[in-house]
């Protein structure tokens, strides 16, 4: 019986994962997470979870250890720690070692990982394919160092020197309800829109002309279990290491969009007076957001960050949101984050 150790379950993007790989009943197989509140345990254990307290990233020992009892890894805690990521690499290869099984890690990555320095004063033409362009080769060979590219080389290296498989998912921005059993809420939209409760005005950075994809917390957890089940079943179509690089998406949205979603809503809900859209700075914003790095804000909240799923597509998945999904979506989003405020 196969046994998938997850991290980050109690987050946005590893609960909904967890919610849909139970929901799918993989057969045969049982998991494990690795948290940090001791007081979650319980709510785990309660669906026949092995559950796992660590206390927190660079507790590597305690990483490695745990990945060491388990055949694969589902890493979602962060994309941007290179050396837990490869604690779980090396526990899945004390694994295959101590078995004879092959074992496997799927990494949680981000669009950013494309971005440029647009800032919002541009829309890009340069779509990523993960199937024509060698996305590997891109982190290499790129000249600006980033947490999440040097994660994603992390895991691609690390797994092909010790003989785990690596598969490296690359979501874009994700929006609506998560569904894991803590948090249900993502991260761009609703800092934007805090931002926006606490400045009693939308805020753009700059004119909000560049363009990212998007895609729903759901079809997003769809496909980390599609791709589980397919590695399960042995598939030679489903590449690894410096071929296994997944984006995933339902669309394509501007900045500049996104304002308008949060302030239309806004104003709807009677929060704010107007739904005109405030121009600032890249790192104006940034610091209002209090991100210590002035890379985050730029790659992650105003580039160009344009990719095609064709690899994704090519092994007949496809998201089941519709394609007006994402621009109804913000009266909801919004009114969760109002709710925080009340």
């Amino acid at each position: 019986m196969p046994k998938i150790l997850l991290t980050g379950a109690t987050g946005y993007i590893g609960g909904s994962i967890l919610t849909a790989l139970l929901r799918d009943a993989h057969k045969e197989t049982s998991y494990a997470v690795l948290i940090r509140n001791p007081h979650a345990a319980d709510k785990f254990r309660a669906h026949g979870i092995a559950t796992h307290v660590f206390s927190g990233l660079d507790d590597l020992q305690v990483i490695e250890e745990v990945a060491s009892g388990c055949d694969a890894a589902i890493n979602t805690a962060s994309a941007s720690h290179p050396e837990s990521a490869k604690a779980l690499i090396r526990g899945l290869a004390k694994r295959k070692q101590a078995t004879g099984t092959p074992t496997f890690i799927i990494h949680t990555s981000g669009t950013s990982i494309l971005g440029d320095h647009a800032e919002g004063k541009y829309a890009g033409d340069r779509v990523y394919s993960d199937v024509t362009d060698d996305i590997y080769d891109f982190e290499r060979q790129h000249p600006e160092e980033y947490s999440q590219r040097v994660t994603d080389l992390a895991v691609v290296d690390t797994a092909g020197e010790l003989g785990v498989k690596s598969y490296i998912v690359i979501p874009p921005t994700i929006y609506g309800k998560g569904t894991g059993f803590f948090a249900t809420i993502s991260q761009q939209i609703p800092h934007l829109t805090r931002l926006a409760i606490r400045e009693g005005q939308t805020i753009g950075i700059n004119e909000g002309a560049s363009i990212w994809n998007h895609i729903h917390a759901e079809d997003m957890a769809d496909f980390y279990s599609f791709l589980l089940a397919r590695i399960l079943q042995d598939d030679k179509q489903v590449t690894s290491g410096r071929s296994g690089y997944y984006f995933i998406q339902d669309g394509e949205h501007t900045w500049g969009d996104v304002s308008a979603g949060i302030a239309t809503s806004l104003k709807k809900q009677g929060i704010l007076a107007t739904d005109a859209i405030r121009q600032e700075s890249a790192d104006w914003v940034g610091e209002r957001l209090g991100f210590g790095s002035p890379q985050l804000i730029r790659l992650g909240f105003s580039s160009n960050a344009r990719a095609r799923d064709d690899r994704a597509r090519a092994l007949g998945w496809k998201p089941k949101k519709p394609a007006n999904d994402f621009a109804r979506h913000f009266d909801d989003e919004v009114a969760t984050v109002v709710a925080e405020f009340q």
